[in-house]
């Protein structure tokens, strides 16, 4: 029998990539400040002197002294991709400075929010309705929306270009990368990679060391439809998390350092590709603040707001686009978990609570119908659900969609199986075939779903 890895239709940059870009940069925007337009500093300071002035100013303090601080992370195409201002990369990140600890909680582009001047949208489309009505007023007015969405101040907002990667790295000579696995990807979109119409091209990578420039690094960041594992959001999670270390160690290299040419043009580029409502001397302190924080990346507490069983959120359709909605139409659920951004969510609104992405899921064709596997694949992904392949069952004569638990997790994931359920009017069969036995023991998935044939 023969698989393929199924097609994912989500979006989703990784949020630790965005806090780590936002925190690399700091600094060096601080100077682009200086060069292009505070006069606030003593020009016969030198630059490293004039930084060390701002960031021990004792007379400052950042958000006003607040112990908890929240930054709205904004991350958009820029001009060569579909949607160029549409900011699929949204993220909260919130600091408790006393108790030195942070946490990411990730808003997904999908959620559908009502607004006075552009009535309901998508969230991530507010940044482009209000940067065409007027440019530069985008990253502001979805920060607006969200504080009032989640009754939390935000502090500050930062929105940044991705195409400032690409630049980035070229100027700082590229960036080397230890690819773990040998992939292709056959649905690499062209406009992706500023060439034409957004067509599709197919684009590998070996296994091992290599070194990237601009274009390649953005690339394997953004690949969504990778074999060999690397179609999945933790992969690609995974990927960019590599691009944005590697970046950040050339960047703060000595190399890049002492050379007043290559800071000047880095300056220039983020001059172009990053908004924000922070100061020169606020945003080298947060970057201070986060090195004096020190905290690994596995220690930072990650929530995403998701669909699913447990999740806040519901999908669903409005005016024929896949939207997501609150559970509780007060936006309750949201609010709460805005507020305690360092308790997990499973621990803030369930105890039985199971994320869909940690559900594995093999989709399997019972029918003689081209395509069917595929669709629900997508349905189901939709719904936060992981795919792990789609692929044909050996039996054609399935009358209805079954799901077999097949789940060796000590996890108990009886409330995804019931929502599973619900989506596709499935039956739950309490026993497991013999042609799909050795199927599970190869593939290992929680459950295996045989579509059956759909209703007329």
């Amino acid at each position: 029998m023969r698989f393929h890895k199924s097609k994912h239709r989500k979006k989703k940059i990784a949020a630790t990539a965005m806090a780590i870009v936002f925190l690399t940069f700091g600094a060096l925007f601080l100077s682009y400040k200086i060069f292009y337009e505070t006069k606030e500093l003593d020009t016969n300071m030198g630059f490293f002197a004039s930084l060390e002035h701002l960031i021990t100013s004792s007379d400052r303090n950042i958000a006003g002294g607040k112990n908890n601080i929240n930054i709205l992370l904004l991350g958009m195409g820029g001009e060569g991709h579909d949607g160029p201002y549409l900011t699929d990369t949204m993220l909260l990140v919130s600091i408790n400075k006393n108790e030195q600890k942070m946490a990411m909680l990730s808003i997904p582009r999908d959620l559908l929010v009502s607004t006075k001047k552009f009535g309901k949208q998508k969230i991530n489309a507010i940044n482009s309705y209000a940067e065409v009505e007027k440019a530069g007023t985008g990253a502001k007015f979805t920060r607006d929306i969200l504080q009032e969405l989640l009754a939390l101040n935000i502090d500050y907002y930062v929105r940044m270009d991705f195409n400032a990667f690409k630049e980035i790295i070229d100027e700082v000579g590229g960036v080397d990368i230890d690819v773990p696995t040998t992939f292709s990807d056959p649905l690499f979109p062209r406009a992706e990679i500023g060439v034409g119409a957004a067509q599709t091209i197919t684009v590998s990578f070996q296994k091992g060391m290599q070194h990237m420039d601009g274009k390649t690094a953005l690339t394997y960041a953004r690949s969504r439809h990778g074999n060999n594992g690397e179609g999945s959001d933790f992969a690609r999670s995974r990927r960019q998390q590599q691009i944005i270390l590697a970046l950040k160690d050339k960047v703060l290299s000595n190399e890049t350092l002492t050379s007043i040419s290559k800071i000047k043009n880095i300056l220039s580029i983020l001059k172009n590709n990053i908004n924000t409502n922070a100061s020169p001397w606020e945003i080298v302190q947060l970057a201070n603040l986060y090195k004096k924080l020190n905290i690994p990346m596995d220690k930072i507490t990650i929530n995403v707001l998701s669909n699913g069983p447990g999740g806040p959120l519901y999908s669903t359709y409005y005016n024929n686009q896949y939207v997501l909605l609150p559970k509780k139409p007060d936006f309750s659920d949201l609010r709460i978990i805005a507020k305690n951004p360092f308790t997990p969510i499973n621990e803030l609104l369930s105890s039985n609570y199971v994320a869909p992405s940690s559900v594995s899921l093999l989709v399997l064709n019972g029918t003689s119908q081209d395509g069917l596997a595929g669709e629900t694949a997508m349905t189901l992904t939709d719904f936060g659900y992981r795919i792990k392949e789609t692929g044909n069952a050996p039996q054609k004569d399935y009358e209805k969609n079954v799901i077999y638990d097949v789940s060796t997790s000590t996890q108990d994931k009886t409330s995804a199986l019931k929502d599973i359920k619900t989506i596709l009017d499935a039956n739950v069969s309490e026993s497991v075939p013999e042609w799909l036995k050795p199927i599970v023991n190869t593939k290992k998935p929680d459950f295996v779903i045989v579509v059956g044939k759909p209703l007329s």
